[in-house]
């Protein structure tokens, strides 16, 4: 069967090409999203996407130490091994944990969004829900639809230590598609993410019994505006 983009893309060529997420920005987010929570030092915390461990690590250097991460990648989950930090292989839209299992589950930095159809992804927001406890709280950093259409860069390159990285984006119906192409090895690579506004998602939490809370327009935790924020993070609590 041929591999879904977030099957092949995930290895070495992804974490050169984006350096800036660091453990900087990381902290931030976590700093932010505990402050707008009000959390315990023993809940329980579901980090979905959670790459090579950095939010993880932020969470366990605040004292959520039952913090636990899943990711797809095993070359990401890797790294995140390496620090021991608790993580474990799994796709986000069957994730191996009984219902009612975390007082937070956080999909930070775009890792929703990725699938084929909408329909999809609302299947992994449910689960998302699912593994959550009643009253429990979710968090779901999304781009900005309006700041990406406003804002989109149609091509640049980067020079990755000695390679050239082609990067070409643009519009397919409701997803943004970063197509990279890696001029040494002539690897091509693509990005899908579904743009979503909150009419889009608004009808869909009220079905899924969800309840938004705060939106959030940046890492740091800034009030979200449609027209400036650059993304757009939805603080939910499980009716």
């Amino acid at each position: 069967m041929k591999q879904e983009w977030f099957e092949r893309w995930f290895g070495g060529q992804y974490k050169a090409l984006y350096p800036h997420r660091n453990e900087e920005q990381a902290r931030d987010q976590v700093k932010a999203l505990m402050s707008a929570c009000s959390p315990s030092p023993s809940w329980n915390i579901l980090d979905v996407g959670c790459g090579s461990g950095r939010h993880l690590q932020s969470l366990r250097e605040n004292g959520f130490q039952k913090s636990h991460g899943i990711d797809l990648s095993p070359f990401l989950l890797r790294d995140a091994h390496a620090t021991g930090l608790s993580v474990a292989r799994a796709d986000m839209r069957q994730l191996p944990f009984p219902q009612a299992t975390f007082d937070l589950l956080a999909s930070f930095f775009t890792s929703f969004g990725y699938f084929a159809t909408q329909d999809e992804d609302v299947s992994a927001l449910r689960e998302f829900r699912r593994v959550v406890k009643p009253g429990g709280w979710l968090f779901l950093d999304l781009p900005n639809r309006q700041w990406v259409v406003q804002s989109l860069v149609a091509h640049d390159t980067h020079k990755v230590g000695d390679e050239t990285i082609d990067v070409e984006r643009f519009l397919e119906g409701d997803q943004v598609v970063k197509r990279i192409r890696c001029g040494d090895s002539g690897e091509v690579y693509e990005e899908r993410v579904r743009l979503y506004s909150l009419s889009d998602l608004k009808p869909v939490l009220q079905d899924l019994n969800l309840t938004l809370l705060r939106l959030f327009g940046d890492e740091h935790g800034a009030d979200f505006s449609p027209d400036t924020s650059p993304r757009m993070g939805l603080l939910m609590r499980r009716n």
